[in-house]
């Protein structure tokens, strides 16, 4: 089942693809990203890095909206909760599917930290290895920084794939972790649509993403 998360994470990553939409249904839903985009792309002579600056931009608008929308609905839907309630308790239980991506931040002292990150610490991840092409990619502002296989910090063990890296630099850690029975499509080049063209192309290939949590490091 698609969730409204997967399905503004697939718009976005069209949407800075430069896909153009399939149906005037899917261009309707991506006319507030599409508005957003052109709003924050720079005019004149870029910067370097504008990508990254604008794809962080939109994370971070893309969230409050999200939370935005969780609250406006969120008294419908505790009522409704609560109204159901006693036919939910009597279906069989089923665990919540996870997305079996394990992420640690470890301090330079090496104890596990809590919340957001600082540069020096060490960001590992595992993953496992549940088919027969199985890549783990870290992402900082939306682009790619170290991949496993193929980077230095990579493990391979048995039946999981790991990765540890450490953190130079300040921004937004994301991990995807990439499973298909084919070779994944590789990433885009850099400036390229980074994390989201990712995403998007492995998921068109038929591959499974799994997102780790976001790791924010600050000053």
């Amino acid at each position: 089942m698609t969730t409204s998360v997967d399905q503004d994470d697939l718009l976005l990553a069209r949407v800075m693809a430069g896909v153009p939409p399939e149906s005037p249904a899917e261009a309707a839903a991506r006319a507030p990203y599409e508005r957003l985009v052109a709003r924050l792309r720079p005019t004149g002579t870029a910067r370097p890095g504008w990508q990254a600056r604008v794809h962080a931009r939109l994370q971070v608008e893309r969230d409050r909206e999200r939370g935005r929308r969780r609250w406006l609905i969120g008294g419908g839907l505790a009522l409704a909760a609560a109204a159901a309630a006693a036919v939910v308790l009597s279906w069989p239980h089923r665990p919540a599917p996870r997305s079996g991506v394990a992420m640690t931040v470890f301090t330079t002292a090496g104890a596990p930290r809590r919340g957001s990150g600082a540069v020096g610490d060490t960001l590992h991840v595992e993953v496992p290895q549940t088919a027969r092409f199985t890549e783990l990619r870290v992402y900082r502002n939306g682009e790619l920084v170290r991949r496993c296989p193929g980077d230095d910090g990579c493990e391979e063990r048995a039946g999981a794939l790991a990765l540890t890296l450490r953190i130079t630099a300040l921004g937004r850690y994301r991990t995807l972790a990439l499973s298909s029975a084919d070779p994944v499509p590789p990433p885009a080049r850099l400036g390229a649509g980074g994390l989201d063209a990712d995403t998007l192309a492995a998921r068109s290939a038929g591959a499974r993403v799994d997102q780790g949590d976001v790791v924010l490091v600050q000053p």
